[in-house]
């Protein structure tokens, strides 16, 4: 189920760099008549990569299939595999190639069928005699189409798997990569098999099967032995995927860590690399190694060294004895080591937060140790007095940086006010935007004076954004303060920046039915250039609420959209305006009989909160409990719970998912169950 998660990322606005719009699909459209070939070209691939948006081409795209110019019937493949529409006009076209003399169409056709799955049904007999065909990237990719589309046939799937399993010994790259990748869609089932090409002698299909283990990863936690005996096998590729995969597949720590610490001071660096990584998928299991990964630091690879400081990073605290050494590499040569050194320090918390101070006192360092003391966030209070000598600094960026760490370390730096006021309050100050979101975040009310004084005269939309951003955090739910930012918020829904508008909107659906004065703007805003500002007014409507009924027309339309995300958002935004959205039901009839899990759900959930039927609410009632049981955010379940107690009745199955809410780990959620659960009584 969709809901808006409105978060208050002010922050990636205050480095906006400019926005490109692409062009219209109508544009695109145009573009395929163009007498110009590499305008053709170009239009053909820009409508693949808008994927399901880009369904309107597809009639024009099929006819292109006929074209003369090879490189163009070729991008219109990949366009119709990547749009993935219309599959009983697209299917047969792409069959029709099937039977053509270019082994390179043959294979951008399968791969494309191989995007439609069970969808491509018919295509399956034409694509097992391709499994015989004499050119192996045709084969494997047949093989690969195949496990797609009849997942479920183990006759279908075993002469698949064979040929896969035989394209692991391709010298080919492209041949052998199409073949990990199928085999790893097919996922545990092929294990066994991939156990036996490990052990072979046959270095290539070895190094294949690690690879396609390492991809499956934990599923595949039978291969760790036979994993373990290819790290002793004399070629050096093998060694080294077989370590990879060991990292991959994240089991028997007690077996595997002590192989790879061995592996840390093997002759080869490569070897010692990739023993670094693995351990660093085992996190704190792996903190018997930090001695040897602190050798590794003063490796003579850079890339050794570089692997080291990542791997002490994920092991985090336990790994405190290295420190010392991660600050010398923050001094080393190489530019990634340092930012991986430094990283590394932030991860490990509290306890690395006086070395990383020591840090912040070379100017060189200042910068990125202020975004690595930002991550520790609330732990690396202690910093916060040298954070502020930071933020009237000559350089920008750092002040910035500065600014944004106090913003994270949150209310314990309020020391940090009065100066972060100073830096709003300057017009000459080119963090002020920055200033304000941190007093937001530090949530002090001295602020508050402040912020509103300069908002009355701002005139920069990113800080009238930031500005109200604050306030609101400052005085949730305080209508005065709604009242006041609202006019600005509204300027910033026309803003310039899409980023500037996307954040509006968020804000604004933030305020839920508070900002019910919104809605005209944001019914303009869903025909905005950009698809990001409308998904996102797409969704303030929806927590606007009922009284966004009258922008009903205007998300009707966004039900048929190309976008599938735009059909899913405008049924759970017609479900949460509610009885009043009737106009929709006929068109959320037609999405619940969707094939589509996520897009029935959503027109599932928005008819029975419009105008519940027998049938909606019987097929709706397990749906609504799968969501309560699942892993969403605890506002979908919270709606679950609340819809499944206006429909619930007299369902046993409505009742004891609700029952089983009562044990979630969130109180929102268990609350909810309990409301719901007295309301079915």
């Amino acid at each position: 189920m969709r809901v808006a998660t409105v978060v208050s990322s002010v922050v990636c606005c205050l480095a906006v760099v400019g926005w490109a719009a692409e062009p219209s699909i109508q544009t695109l459209l145009k573009q395929l008549d163009s007498s110009r070939a590499r305008e053709r070209l170009h239009a053909v691939q820009l409508l693949g990569e808008r994927g399901p948006q880009g369904a309107a081409a597809v009639p024009k795209l099929v006819q292109l299939l006929d074209s003369k110019e090879l490189g163009l019937r070729h991008e219109s493949v990949l366009a119709l595999g990547k749009i993935r529409s219309a599959p009983d006009l697209v299917v047969p076209a792409l069959m029709r190639i099937l039977s053509g003399t270019s082994p390179l169409l043959r294979h951008s056709a399968i791969d494309a069928l191989r995007q439609f799955g069970p969808e491509a049904q018919s295509a399956l007999p034409e694509l097992k005699r391709q499994l015989g065909d004499m050119n192996p990237l045709v084969k494997v990719g047949a093989a690969r189409a195949i496990v797609a589309i009849e997942p479920d046939r183990a006759d279908s799937e075993a002469s698949a798997v064979q040929v896969l399993i035989a394209s692991l010994e391709s010298e080919s790259p492209e041949v052998s990569a199409e073949a990990v990748q199928g085999l790893t869609e097919v996922g545990a089932a092929v294990v066994p098999q991939l156990l036996m090409v490990v052990g072979s002698p046959r270095a290539q299909a070895s190094i294949h099967a690690s690879d396609t283990l390492a991809a499956i990863g934990p599923p595949a936690r039978e291969a760790v032995e036979p994993l373990i005996a290819a790290v002793a096998a004399r070629n050096l590729d093998v060694r080294w995927h077989a370590i990879q995969a060991l990292g991959a597949i994240h089991a028997s720590a007690d077996r595997v860590i002590p192989v790879l610490g061995r592996a840390l001071r093997d002759e080869s660096p490569e070897i010692r690399r990739h023993a670094a990584q693995a351990l660093g998928q085992y996190g704190p299991a792996a903190a018997s190694t930090v001695p040897g990964l602190i050798n590794a630091l003063n490796d003579k690879d850079i890339f050794v060294r570089r692997a080291a400081a990542a791997t002490l990073g994920e092991i985090g605290s336990l790994a405190e004895a290295a420190i010392p050494t991660l600050v010398a590499s923050m001094d080393d040569a190489d530019g990634s080591v340092t930012i991986s050194a430094a990283e590394a320090l932030g991860r490990m918390g509290k306890v690395a937060v006086p070395a990383l101070m020591e840090q912040l006192k070379k100017v060189h360092f200042q910068q990125l140790v202020a975004m690595i003391l930002g991550e520790i966030g609330p732990d690396a209070v202690e910093a916060v007095p040298a954070l502020v000598g930071l933020i009237h600094g000559q350089d920008t960026e750092t002040a910035r940086e500065a600014i944004l760490a106090v913003a994270s370390i949150g209310p314990a730096a309020k020391r940090a006010v009065p100066e972060l006021i100073k830096a709003l309050q300057d017009e000459r100050h080119s963090n002020r935007a920055a200033a304000a979101f941190a007093l937001g975040r530090l949530r002090d009310a001295a602020a508050t004076g402040a912020l509103k004084n300069v908002l009355d005269v701002a005139q920069d939309p990113l800080l009238q954004l930031a500005i109200a951003h604050a306030l609101l955090e400052l005085n949730p739910g305080h209508e005065d303060t709604v009242r006041l930012v609202l006019p600005h918020l509204l300027a910033c829904l026309a803003a310039v920046s899409p980023q500037v508008r996307i954040e509006a909107a968020s804000t604004l659906g933030r305020l839920g039915p508070h900002a019910k004065l919104a809605i005209g703007a944001l019914e303009v805003a869903l025909a905005d250039e950009s698809d990001d500002v409308r998904l996102e007014a797409l969704l303030a409507l929806g927590q606007i609420g009922p009284d966004s009924h009258g922008a009903v027309p205007k998300i009707l339309p966004l039900l048929a959209d190309a976008d599938p995300e735009f059909r899913e958002t405008a049924s759970y935004v017609l479900g949460r305006i509610g009885p009043t959205a009737k106009a929709a039901v006929p068109a959320l009839q037609r999405l619940a009989e969707s094939r589509d899990h996520e897009e029935q759900k959503e027109a599932l959930w928005a008819l029975v909160r419009i105008a519940p039927d027998e049938n909606s609410v019987r097929t709706a009632i397990p749906l609504l409990a799968a969501v309560l049981h699942g892993s969403e955010p605890a506002t979908v379940r919270i709606e679950a719970a609340q819809t499944l107690s206006q429909i619930g009745t007299g369902s046993q199955a409505a009742r004891e998912a609700l029952r089983t809410a009562l044990q979630d780990s969130d109180p929102s959620v268990k609350q909810a169950a309990t409301l719901a659960l007295d309301r079915l009584k």
